[in-house]
This record gives C-alpha cells, structure tokens and sequence, in this order.
C-alpha cells in the first residue's frame, strides 16, 4: 500500500485540453464516503467548489487549493483554521 492516493476524476474549464497521465484518472468518490478519509485535497472545478461546504462538515482536514473565485461563504474561513491553504 501506498501512503497516498490520489487523482483526477475529470478534467474540465480551463484545464479540460492540458494532456494529463491516464494513471492519475481515477474514478469518482461520493461524497458520503469522502468521510473515511484524515484529509481531503479540495480543487474548483469551472468557478467554484460546489462541495467546499460540505467537506467542512466532515471530520476530515481539507485541503484547500486557493480559488479562482471566492464563494459567499469562503470569506468569513480564516486559512489553517478551517481549512489547509
């Protein structure tokens, strides 16, 4: 076993034509079982992480890759706080 695993389950926006590794193509987790996890990497997809406050929710630490846009929400989070920048 690996310490990590880790992937992409689509690739889409602006990145969708950057040629990417089939091996980091993974199939998707629902969010339900994203529980089981110490941390999650949480990346926006086309403009936002429309999972963000979910996972905030689970006993999990997130990772949080700094958005391009900012939900309402994601202001009043104070970094290494909420979430992992």
């Amino acid at each position: 076993n690996s310490l990590f695993d880790v992937g992409f389950h689509k690739v889409v926006g602006k990145y969708e034509h950057t040629p990417i590794d089939p091996n980091l193509l993974k199939d998707p987790i629902p969010l339900e079982k994203m529980m089981k996890f110490r941390a999650i990497i949480d990346v926006d997809g086309n403009n936002w992480s429309a999972r963000f406050d979910t996972l905030l929710c689970y006993n999990s630490v997130i990772i949080k890759i700094v958005p391009d846009f900012v939900e309402a929400s994601f202001k009043g989070l104070i970094p290494g706080v909420h979430y992992l920048p």
